[in-house]
């Protein structure tokens, strides 16, 4: 199963058959997508400052852009050396068997 992302093009179709009152299934069928497709993007990007809630396929695609961009990020707790990348690890590791008052020299 491959799955293909909505493009704007195809959200800006969603909007005006949408607010010529077509049902899910219709919209689907004339855009060659999936009816469940068509109910996710339209019940989860509606905005809803109007009596009736309204679909606008820009601020859907600005949300889909910014879902798409998130990365993990992570941070290290402070003095938690193994949590840190590997010179980090390998100095923890050194000072474990050789404390700091020990010479090298």
């Amino acid at each position: 199963m491959s799955y293909k992302h909505l493009t704007i093009e195809e959200r800006c179709c969603i909007r005006k058959y949408y607010k010529n009152g077509l049902i899910y299934r219709k919209i689907a069928e004339m855009i060659g997508r999936s009816p469940s497709t068509i109910s996710r993007e339209i019940n989860g990007n509606r905005s809803f400052m109007n009596v009736k809630p309204a679909y606008h396929p820009h601020t859907a695609q600005k949300k889909y852009l910014l879902r798409r961009s998130y990365c993990n990020m992570f941070f290290a707790d402070p003095y938690c050396a193994w949590q840190k990348g590997s010179s980090e690890n390998s100095n923890g590791l050194l000072r474990k068997f050789y404390p700091k008052c020990r010479n090298f020299s």
